[in-house]
C-alpha cells in the first residue's frame, strides 16, 4: 500500500512519523526503515526519536536510491552497489574514452567527429571531467528517461528529438550500448528486470517476500524521479510504503501558473482550468507542484490517509505571506498594515559580504537582547557560496570579543576544509604536482599534523620561515627536479641550495674565532664551494635544522614517487604511505585519519569497479580524490549553535529565525547551465529537476521554514562609488509582492517605493559609521551597532575635539544598552571635516633630549636617516610598532630588492675596506643569491 501524509509544517509530519514508529514493534533485532533526503533530516529524526523513546534504536536510515537498489537485490540478482552510480560509471566511461591516440586509430569515437576532436586534444584530467559529466547525464536518463535508454539498447533513435541533437544522441547511444555490454546488463536496466519479475510473479514471489521489510517511511523528499516512484509503487504490493510530503498549500493548486504564463495561454485560448492562485507559489513552487501531482498519476497512485495543515500564528507580514500561500490567495493590495515593530521580513543592503556578516551579527545580538529571545540553535544562516563565505564568517564571528560572542558553527563544508588530515593530503598532492614554491612548501610544514610529525613548535616554525627567506629559497627541490619540469637545471634559489647554505653557516660558525679570513663580515665573508652561509644557525638550532632537512627529504621522496604513473593499487599504497609519513600516530588525529583513509578506499573501489586498469597520472588522482573528500552529498547537520550552511544542506528544517546572506544578482539563482550535450535540458518534461525551478523552490522553502523572522541581505552598493547593484531576482520579486500588499496606495508608484523602503535597511560602507551610534533626524532607527569599541572611539574623538559629549548609554559593554543612542543635538557630525577635530599627533612638546643625545654615533645617525619616523618612535618614545610576517617569495629575483641590496652591502663593504681582490669580491657578490 502506498499512502501519503500531507502537511505544510515539518513539525506535524515529524509528529506523525514518531507516532507511527512508536506503533511498530520490530523486536530487539528488527529495524524500522526510514528513507531521508539528507544527513540533516536524519539527525533531526534521530534526536526526535531519542527524545520521545529515550533512545534512538532499531532505526535504519537510507537514501532513496540506496534503499531501492537494496530492495531490487532482494528480488533479482544484482551487485551489492549499483554499477550505474555516477561515481563508478564515470571511471568506466573514462576507460571507454581511451587514450588520446586511439581516435586516430579507428576507435569507436572516430565515428563521432565532435567527440573525437575533443578527446584527441584532451589529457587525462580533461577526459575524466567529460566522463564525470557524461555519467551524471546518463544517471539522469536512468531515473527520468528510462524509455530513451531502452530505445538505444534496441538500436533505435529516440523519436521527437530535434535535428541538432542527433549528433549528441548518436555518441551517447553508442556509449550506453558499450556500457551495458561491459556490465553484462544485456539490453536493460536492472529496474526493468525487477519490474518484469514482479509482474511475472503476481502476488506470490517465492523466496523474496520474507526478505522485504514490512514497511518503510519515506520522509520529506523534495522531489522523486519517475523511476524511483515506479519502483516504490511496485514494492507497495508487498511493503507498506508511507510517504510524508511537505505541501505548502491545502487547496488544489496543481493548475496554477504565473500571471505572464496565464496571459500567454489566454492569447492561445488554452487557459481552460488554469488560474493564478498565489503568485509566489505559482512562480517558485513548480518543483513541489510536479512532485506532489505526479504521486497521484498512473496505476498504483498514492492515497492520502493523513493531512493536517496549520496556519502561521500571529499577524506579522511573514505570517500573512505564509498563510496566503497556504490558502492559495494573494493578499489584497494595501490590505496589510505593518506594525511599527514588525521586522519579520527584512532585506539588508550592504557593500560586501563581510559587511553583511557584521550587520547579521548586530541583528542577532539585538534579537538575543529582546524579550522571548531565540536560542542560538533556533537560528539558521544560509548562503549560496559557503566555501567563499567560510573564512569571512570565521573573521567576523570567530574574533568577536566576549561581550559580542555568539555560539556558531559551519556545517556542510568539504573535508579538505574541515578535516586537518584531508587538508594535509590535498596540499601535499598539489605541491607534488607543481614546482614546489617556497610559500607552499612552508604552508604544508606549518599545518598542525605535519609540524607535530616533525617535532616543530611555533617558535621553530618562525625560525624555519626566517631561514628559508634569508637563504634565498624561492622554488624547486634541486637542479634535477627543475630539469624534469623542462626548465634550466640550476640549483640557485632551490631548497637544496638553501639547505646547503644553512648547513654551511652552521658548520663555519659566526666567524669570530680570530681566523685570518675573518674580516668583520662573519659567515657572510667566507666562501666555500661557491656558496656563502646564510641565517647563521648555531648551537641548539641543529635539531630544528635537522628536522627541516628530514622534511625536505620527504618532499624529494614524494616528488619522485608522484611523478610516476600508478594503477589504482599503486596509488592507494602511495597515498597511505604518504599519510603515514606526514601524520603522527597519535589519538589526536585518529578520527580524521580514519575518514581520509576511508575516502582513499572509496576512490580505489570506484576505480576498480569502473574497470580501469591503466596507470593514472597524479593530476587525475588528485582531482578524483578531492571530489570524494568534498562530496556535497555528505551534507551537513544542525548543531547546538547558530548554524551556517549552504542553501540546500538543511532544506525543509524549520527555524525561528532564517537568514539568507549573499543574495546578489547572479549568485542565487545561479547562472550555471546544463552541459551542452544534455538531451533532457533540450527536451524537458514535467517532473524533471531543473536548476532554475529547484533554486526558486528552495527560496520558497526558506520563506516557509522561518517561524518568526526572515532576514535577507545582499551586496547592493559598490565599494568604489556607492552605486546601486541589483539583488537576486527572487529578493526583488519578494519585495514587489510584499510592497504591493503593504503600500498605503498600491496604485501610486511613490507609495509602492515607500513600502519597499520600509522593508529595506540600507547600511553605511563602514561598521564604524556615525549613523550606527548617533540618532539624527531622518535616519533609519533600525541602524544600530553593538560594537562598544567603535562607540567608545567615536565618543572619545568628539570629547577631545570639544564637541558635545556622547552619553555613556551609547557605548556599552553588553547587549542590554545597545539601542540607547544619543539624540542628534547631543553630538556633532563627527564624519564632517572640522579643523577642530584634526588633532595633532603630540598634544604637548617633547621634553628636551638628555645628555646621552649630545654624542651621536654613526649607527644612530644611519638609523635616523634610514627612517626618521621609526627612529622617533623607537628611540625617543620607546614604541615598536608590530609588523606582519614577511611572505616567502616564490620567484627568483632578477633585480635585487631593498633587503637584497642591504644584505649585499653588509657583505661587500667589509671586504672592500679590507682590500680583498676584485675576483674575490665578485665571487662574494654572486654567492649570496641576490642576483639570478
Amino acid at each position: 500500500m502506498l499512502s501519503l501524509a500531507f502537511s505544510n509544517r515539518y513539525e506535524v509530519l515529524l509528529e506523525t512519523l514518531l507516532a507511527r514508529l512508536a506503533d511498530e514493534q520490530p523486536g530487539p533485532f528488527g529495524q524500522r526503515e526510514i528513507v531521508v533526503p539528507s544527513a540533516a533530516l536524519r539527525r533531526s529524526v534521530e534526536l526526535a526519536v531519542a527524545d520521545r523513546e529515550g533512545v534512538a534504536a532499531n532505526l535504519r536510515f537510507s537514501y532513496l536510491a540506496q534503499w531501492l537498489w537494496s530492495q531490487i537485490g532482494k528480488v533479482i540478482a544484482v551487485d551489492e552497489a549499483s554499477p550505474f552510480a555516477p561515481a563508478q560509471l564515470a571511471w568506466r566511461i573514462f576507460g571507454l574514452f581511451g587514450e588520446r591516440g586511439e581516435q586516430a586509430e579507428g576507435g569507436w569515437t572516430s565515428g563521432h567527429p565532435r567527440l573525437a576532436r575533443y578527446l584527441a586534444g584532451a589529457d587525462a584530467p580533461m577526459r575524466f571531467d567529460l566522463a564525470t559529466r557524461a555519467a551524471r547525464v546518463l544517471d539522469h536518463y536512468l531515473t527520468y528517461r528510462p524509455r530513451w535508454l531502452a530505445e538505444w539498447s534496441a538500436g533505435r533513435p529516440v523519436a521527437g528529438l530535434a535535428d541538432d541533437a542527433r549528433a549528441d544522441e548518436a555518441w551517447q547511444a553508442e556509449l550506453w550500448r558499450r556500457l551495458t555490454a561491459e556490465l553484462g546488463a544485456r539490453s536493460e536496466h536492472p529496474a526493468a528486470t525487477f519490474f518484469r519479475a514482479i509482474e511475472d510473479a503476481g502476488v506470490a514471489l517465492p523466496g523474496a517476500l520474507p526478505q522485504l521489510p514490512a514497511s518503510v517511511h519515506v520522509f520529506c523528499l523534495p522531489a522523486m524521479p519517475p523511476l524511483y516512484r515506479d519502483v516504490l509503487r511496485a514494492l507497495a504490493a508487498w511493503v507498506e510504503v508511507r510517504l510524508y510530503v511537505l505541501n505548502p498549500c491545502r487547496e488544489y493548486w496543481f493548475e496554477i501558473v504565473e500571471p505572464r504564463r496565464l496571459a500567454w495561454l489566454v492569447g492561445r485560448q488554452q487557459d481552460l482550468y488554469f488560474e493564478t492562485g498565489n503568485r509566489l507559489l505559482a512562480a517558485w513552487g513548480r518543483q513541489t507542484q510536479s512532485h506532489v501531482d505526479l504521486l497521484f498519476e498512473g496505476d498504483g497512485a498514492a492515497e492520502v490517509d493523513d493531512s493536517l495543515f496549520v496556519p502561521a500564528a500571529g499577524d506579522t507580514l511573514l505570517a500573512r505571506l505564509q498563510n496566503a500561500v497556504l490558502d492559495l490567495v494573494d493578499p489584497e493590495p494595501g490590505s496589510v498594515a505593518l506594525a511599527d515593530d514588525d521586522r519579520s521580513v527584512e532585506v539588508h543592503v550592504c557593500h560586501s559580504l563581510t559587511r553583511e556578516l557584521e550587520v547579521l551579527q548586530d541583528r542577532l545580538l539585538a534579537l538575543f537582547a529582546a524579550p522571548d529571545a531565540p536560542r542560538p540553535d533556533e537560528i539558521l544562516v544560509v548562503t549560496p557560496d559557503l566555501e567563499a563565505a567560510a573564512p569571512l564568517i570565521e573573521a567576523v564571528f570567530g574574533t568577536a570579543p566576549p561581550a559580542r560572542r555568539i555560539p556558531w558553527t559551519i556545517t556542510g563544508l568539504g573535508h579538505t576544509r574541515t578535516n586537518p588530515v584531508a587538508r594535509v593530503l590535498a596540499v601535499a598532492l598539489a605541491l607534488a604536482a607543481g614546482r614546489f614554491p617556497a610559500s607552499r612548501v612552508f604552508e604544508l610544514l606549518q599545518l598542525a599534523p605535519v609540524a607535530q610529525r616533525f617535532g616543530l613548535d611555533g617558535a621553530d616554525l618562525e625560525q624555519v620561515h626566517d631561514w628559508l627567506r634569508e637563504a634565498g629559497v624561492r622554488w624547486g627541490l634541486d637542479a634535477a627536479q627543475r630539469g624534469r619540469l623542462g626548465l634550466p637545471a640550476l640549483e640557485r634559489h632551490s631548497l637544496a641550495d638553501g639547505l646547503h647554505r644553512l648547513f654551511l653557516a652552521y658548520a663555519l660558525g659566526d666567524g669570530d674565532d680570530g681566523a685570518e679570513e675573518d674580516d668583520g663580515a662573519g659567515v657572510g665573508g667566507v666562501l666555500f664551494g661557491g656558496r656563502i652561509g646564510a641565517a647563521n644557525p648555531e648551537g641548539g638550532d641543529a635539531q630544528t635544522l635537522g628536522r627541516l632537512a628530514r622534511y625536505v627529504d620527504l618532499l624529494q621522496w614524494l616528488e619522485a614517487a608522484a611523478s610516476r604513473t600508478h594503477d589504482a593499487d599503486g596509488w592507494r599504497a602511495l597515498l597511505v604511505e604518504l599519510l603515514d609519513r606526514l601524520i603522527p600516530p597519535t589519538a589526536e588525529w585518529a578520527d580524521d585519519l580514519r575518514a581520509v583513509r576511508a575516502a582513499i578506499a572509496e576512490l580505489h573501489a570506484n576505480i576498480a569497479a569502473g574497470g580501469v586498469r591503466i596507470p593514472l597520472p597524479l593530476a587525475l588522482v588528485h582531482r578524483a580524490l578531492t571530489d570524494v573528500l568534498d562530496d556535497p552529498a555528505r551534507g551537513g547537520v544542525p548543531g547546538g549553535a547558530v548554524t551556517f550552511s549552504a542553501m540546500t544542506t538543511l532544506r525543509a528544517l524549520p527555524y525561528r529565525v532564517v537568514c539568507a546572506i549573499g543574495l546578489d544578482d547572479g549568485a542565487f539563482p545561479g547562472v550555471e547551465r546544463p552541459v551542452e550535450f544534455d538531451l533532457m535540458a533540450r527536451h524537458p518534461a514535467r517532473g524533471d529537476r531543473q536548476r532554475r525551478d529547484d533554486e526558486r523552490n528552495l527560496f520558497l522553502d526558506l520563506l516557509l521554514a522561518a517561524r518568526e523572522r526572515l532576514h535577507l541581505s545582499y551586496a547592493g552598493r559598490s565599494t568604489r562609488d556607492n552605486s546601486e547593484k541589483p539583488p537576486s531576482v527572487l529578493v526583488d520579486e519578494l519585495l514587489d509582492y510584499a510592497a504591493r500588499a503593504t503600500a498605503a496606495d498600491p496604485r501610486n508608484p511613490a507609495s509602492l517605493a515607500a513600502a519597499r523602503r520600509r522593508l529595506t535597511v540600507i547600511h553605511p560602507l563602514q561598521a564604524f559609521s556615525r549613523h550606527y551610534f548617533l540618532a539624527e533626524p531622518g535616519q533609519d532607527p533600525r541602524l544600530a551597532s553593538f560594537n562598544a569599541e567603535y562607540c567608545e572611539a567615536l565618543r572619545h574623538r568628539a570629547n577631545v575635539a570639544g564637541g558635545a559629549r556622547l552619553g555613556a548609554s551609547a557605548c556599552h559593554a553588553g547587549v542590554d544598552d545597545a539601542l540607547a543612542l544619543p539624540s542628534a543635538d547631543e553630538a556633532d557630525d563627527c564624519d564632517q571635516p572640522d579643523d577642530g577635530m584634526q588633532l595633532p599627533f603630540f598634544s604637548a612638546p617633547l621634553p628636551a633630549p638628555g645628555a646621552e643625545w649630545r654624542d651621536v654615533g654613526l649607527d644612530r645617525l644611519i638609523r635616523f636617516f634610514r627612517n626618521p619616523s621609526r627612529f622617533l618612535l623607537r628611540e625617543r618614545l620607546g614604541l615598536t610598532l608590530p609588523g606582519g610576517d614577511e611572505e616567502l617569495d616564490d620567484d627568483e629575483p632578477f633585480l635585487p630588492d631593498w633587503r637584497g641590496r642591504q644584505a649585499l652591502a653588509d657583505r661587500l663593504l667589509p671586504a672592500l675596506l679590507a682590500g680583498r681582490r676584485r675576483d674575490d669580491v665578485r665571487a662574494l657578490a654572486l654567492a649570496g643569491g641576490e642576483f639570478p
